[in-house]
Parts: C-alpha cells; structure tokens; sequence
C-alpha cells in the first residue's frame, strides 16, 4: 500500500512515476470505493471520493492492440507500440521489449518489465513464455450512451445553408489564413446573396487562428450579436453548423458565417512528427505515438482484428476517394487516380494500419458557410439546404476520437450516439440517405462510421465498399469530392459544401435526385436535405 499517493500539495501521478523509479507499477485506488483509476485522476469517477492509496500491479497483462510507427521513427528501428490490458482491468500503453516482430499478436500474454531511464521511459512489457489457449476477453467496460430526451418539435428543421465559399487548396497559399478565411467568407455571404453587414454571428474551431475581430475588421462588419467556437477539430467539423443552426432558430443571430481557414500545409503541419526521437533514445510508448497517424493506428489495429480487415481492404477505400477527386478541378488529386496496386505500393506510415495513401491531405485553404432561417434562405440565390439533423456525443477520457480506455476501442459508439439522434430527429432511416460525406483523416474512419451509422451491419464495411456501393451510382456514394483524402484537409468543413452542392444539384459527381445527405464527423454529424 502507498498511501500518501495523493496527499496534500503532490499532482496524482505523481506517485505513478516514483512507483516506475523502484521498479513497480503502481495504480490508483479510491479509498472509499476501491475502483481502480487509470489514468490516475484528482476525483473517483464512480464515487467522486477524493481520497486514494495505490496498489502494486502484478505487471500481467495481454496485448489488447499494437502497431509499429514508421514515420518519424528512428530509420532502422523497429519499436512495437502496444495498448496493454493488465489483470486489473485497466489499459497502459507502452513499448513491447525483448519480443521479435513476428511474436506480437493481439491477445499475446505480456509482463511489465523496467530499464534505464526517468519516470515511464522505465515501463515497458515483453511477451511471456506461457501463453493463454484462446486471447483473452476484455475488462474494460462503460456505461452505455443514452438516448437523452428532445423536445417533440425539431428546431433546427427551420434552418438552412444559403450560402458557401473557398478558396484553392494548395500545398502553400503564399498569404496569412486570415487572408484566407476573409476570401472564403465573402464568397459564402455574396453566394448566399447577402452583404456582410448581414452576418451577426460567427462560428469557428476553437484550434482556428483567425480572431473573430480581425475578420470582421476585414469584412467590414461593424458588430455582432453571437460568437461561438466548438472544441477541438474535425471531429466537431459538423458540431460547427449545428452551433451556428441554433443560434438561428433561438433568435440569437439571424445570420451566421462559419468559417475555417488553415496553412497545414506550408505553416503548422499536423502529420508530422513531434519531438525528436533519436536512435537509441529511450522513450515511453506514447512518446514513441509521436505522429496523428500512430495515435489513432492503436484503435484502428483493434478494429481491423476483430473484423478481419486488411490494408487491401483499406486500399478498395483509398481507391474510390481518389477515383471522385480525379473529376474534382478543385481537388489535389485531380486527373490522378490511383489503383490498387499504387496503395500497397506505398509507404507503411503505421505498420499494419496505415500506408501513406490512407492518409489525408495536408492543405493550404479556407471554407465558409452561411447559417440562417430557412423562410430568410428561401430569399437567396439557391435552393436552401434544410438542416434536418445536427447531433453531437462526446466520451469521457476521450480526446479527438482517440481514448484507449474505451470499452471497445474497435468501435465509434459516439458516431452511433450521433447517428440513433439524427435519425430520430430527422425521421430518416439509413435507406432515406442518398450520399453521405465522413470524416476520414485515415481510412479506417471511414469502415466505422459507415457501421456506426448503420449502412452496413457491424463488420460487413469491407464488402460493402469492395461490392461497389459507395462509388456513383452506388446504395450509397461517399464522399463523392474526393474526401480528404482526394480533396483536401480543411478539416472537414469541405465535406460541408460537398453536402451542399449534392442537395443544389451543382456537384461535379452529381448523385441523382438527391435529397438527403448524411454528413459525418465522428462525435459530430449532420443530415442536410434538399428544401421543398
């Protein structure tokens, strides 16, 4: 027992480390309930008692799922990344030692072990001699989402996007990205067939650089009655509408102008590596998770074990995305189709998860829209794009779409949370969507949110994109712009417009009579329809 783990004027962890410093892993207990907390935080989720001791793991565990970096790793090193399920029911990630490539397997029985180093540079696991007849089953559990209760009437049906604008993605705009967001933004207001002295309320990221003044400043609007920023990035890209829908129908602003501009490209670049890990150095496991791709790999390797789903079945995805952005002139791989053989030709940029072309874009641009009344769109220069649905659900301990504690980690329950809400707020059914536009920083998002929405059943993705369902003329075209992966990554707000443009019938792949677009981020989603 250790109980001084969090006395008085020492961070909760705290302990944690020293624990690594005398060879032992140490795990936080609540006194009053005795439920185990990882990773250790300052009040008991169960009891919200404050007051804990620690107790010594016995180091067991099994490897629950594992991938090897490659990108921004040290060239020549292989270093096996593991999300680790110890006895106690609790997820660690850490480095798998002493351990050849070809042993590591879900399921595999691992023991901690401790080398040089300071604090979790000290903790990692090897592969034990006796190994379980079948993988283990998991102990991790949560409570499930609910279905929390709504008015009967559906304000947001009374909302509408009038208008949309951009600029050219490129790999370096040469200006700042609030030059960006202004171009973008007034080409949204002059299509929706507004002035911006019309606009008073703005929406954005709260991780966009561009200050809502300074914009203004630009625009020439003097001054507005409603801001607002949803947290994180894209997996609010569609949290943003239904932010900017509910300041209409409230009465808190009349029109609203979301905007997102960003230099990922030639500025700040989200897929490269950070830190600096050198040949050799030591490092923990989610120091080595040094790239977005690692990061999300872990959950993606689960996913893909339970359901049987390969790189090629990866590469179908990557395939089509590129096949719509060939006849997209606004996408970077316009006129540039790719084929099977070209994804597994590329680079692994997370071994076995990720190839390079199962990766999105990193782009230079900005993206606009305009919220208002659907009475006040009807006005415009287009048909209105009704808001028929916009819902959001978001997991504790769960940051991006990312949280190894998750009951299931080859599962997306938030995007399920998200779609059972747009359904019944909408009174649609998966069949009464026609196209629908997700959120695919990688591939593999894309395989759970098809299920998580229900239009395959839990695991059948890969057949449903390999039978050909989600290319034109498909059940169910998908992200018929090319994605983010074809496109560009402006963060998921360009699946937006590509929404918008179906239900206007001015896309360049046109579905057929569409009527009804799903557009999904993850914890975030919409349904837009085409107005009456």
């Amino acid at each position: 027992m250790y109980p001084d783990a969090s006395r008085a004027g020492r961070s909760v962890e705290n302990f944690q480390r020293e624990g690594f410093g005398e060879n032992k892993l140490l795990l936080q207990r609540c006194i009053a309930c005795g439920q185990i907390q990882e990773p250790p935080r300052p009040m008991c989720r169960r009891c919200h008692g404050l007051e804990f001791d620690a107790i010594e793991s016995s180091g067991r565990g099994f490897v629950y799922s594992w991938v090897v970096p490659r990108h921004g790793a040290p060239e020549g090193e292989t270093h096996v990344i593991a999300t680790i399920e110890l006895d106690e029911g609790v997820r660690l990630v850490a480095e798998v030692v002493e351990t050849s490539l070809p042993e590591i397997a879900n399921g595999i029985a691992v023991e901690a072990v401790f080398g040089p180093g300071v604090g979790a540079e000290r903790l990692a696991f090897r592969r034990t001699e006796s190994q379980p007849q079948a993988p283990p089953l998991s102990q991790v559990s949560h409570g499930p989402f609910r279905l929390r209760p709504r008015t009967t009437q559906n304000l947001l049906a009374g909302t509408a996007i009038s208008g949309i604008g951009q600029t050219e993605f490129s790999k370096d705009s040469g200006r700042s990205e609030l030059q960006l967001a202004a171009e973008a933004a007034l080409a949204a207001i002059t299509d929706a067939g507004l002035q911006p002295a019309d606009i008073d309320g703005m929406v954005t990221f709260t991780i966009d650089g561009t200050p809502e003044s300074a914009l203004m400043d630009c625009l020439g609007i003097n001054d507005i009655t409603w801001a607002g920023r949803t947290p994180g990035g894209g997996n609010v890209a569609s949290a943003v509408i239904g932010m900017a829908a509910t300041a209409v129908a409230t009465g808190a602003a009349r029109s609203v102008l979301v905007y997102r501009a960003l230099n990922e490209r030639s500025g700040r670049r989200f897929g490269a590596a950070n830190g600096s890990t050198q040949p050799r150095q030591l490092a923990s496991g989610r120091h080595r998770l040094n790239t977005m791709a690692a990061t999300y790999a872990l959950s993606y390797q689960r996913y893909m074990y339970e359901n049987d789903v390969s790189s090629l079945d990866l590469g179908r995805y990557a395939v089509v995305a590129r096949k719509h952005a060939a006849t997209n002139p606004n996408a970077h791989f316009y006129n540039r189709p790719i084929t099977l053989d070209d994804h597994q030709s590329s680079r692994w940029i997370v071994e076995p998860v990720l190839r390079l072309l199962d990766c999105c874009q990193e782009s230079d641009g900005a993206v606009a829209v305009v919220v208002t009344s659907l009475d006040r769109a009807r006005g415009g220069r287009h048909v209105p794009v009704v808001i028929e649905a916009a819902a959001q659900s978001h997991a504790a301990g769960v940051t991006a779409g990312v949280g190894y504690q998750r009951a299931d980690m080859g599962r997306f329950d938030e995007a399920a949370a998200v779609a059972e809400q747009l359904y019944r707020d909408s009174g649609l059914t998966p069949s009464d969507i026609d196209a629908a536009m997700i959120y695919e920083n990688f591939s593999p998002a894309v395989f759970l949110q098809l299920e998580a929405y229900g239009f395959c059943k839990p695991g059948q993705a890969k057949d449903f994109i390999a039978e050909g369902n989600i290319e034109l003329g498909g059940a169910l075209p998908v992200n018929t712009h090319g994605g983010l992966l074809g496109e560009a990554y402006i963060h998921g707000i360009n699946n937006i417009t590509e929404a918008v443009r179906q239900l206007r019938g001015t896309s360049c792949n046109q579905v057929r009579g569409a009527e009804h677009v799903a557009v999904s981020a993850g914890p975030s989603g919409l349904i837009l329809g085409r107005a009456n």
